[in-house]
């Protein structure tokens, strides 16, 4: 079931975002989309779905701008992912907005992946404009 990229995201009872994993279809790109607290127990998960997307031929983004936290096993997969794509002369875009979590932006500039990594602001930033048909 695919989400459009404005809905909600499904909180837990005690409060905090659940951690969701969600592939998206934009415009001529596939969006994975992180929300909530990623580490260890979800890198498998984001690992396969950035694999998937990688898969199509498509632009692959990586859209952190919901995600609370990311440890090195999410940064492993998002650079594993990067390494593939560049394998077709692609890149993975990460989509971490300068009003991300702090903890999600402190992770990226202290391991220095802000300035290995392509990053963009937005989604509709991050994606190619739409060509016509016809």
């Amino acid at each position: 079931m695919r989400a459009a990229l404005g809905d909600a995201p499904s909180s837990s009872a005690a409060g905090s975002v659940k951690p969701t994993v969600e592939r998206v279809e934009v415009a001529d790109a596939r969006v994975v989309r992180l929300t909530g607290e990623h580490d260890l127990a979800t890198a498998a998960e984001v690992r396969a779905a950035l694999e998937a997307a990688a898969e199509t031929g498509e632009p692959v983004v990586c859209d952190l701008s919901r995600a609370e936290f990311v440890d090195s096993a999410i940064l492993a997969a998002l650079v594993s992912a990067d390494l593939r794509l560049r394998r077709t002369a692609r890149r993975l875009i990460v989509v971490l907005p300068a009003a991300a979590a702090p903890t999600v932006r402190t992770v990226f500039d202290v391991s220095g992946l802000s300035a290995v990594l392509v990053i963009a602001e937005t989604v509709a930033a991050a994606t190619p404009p739409s060509t016509p048909s016809g």
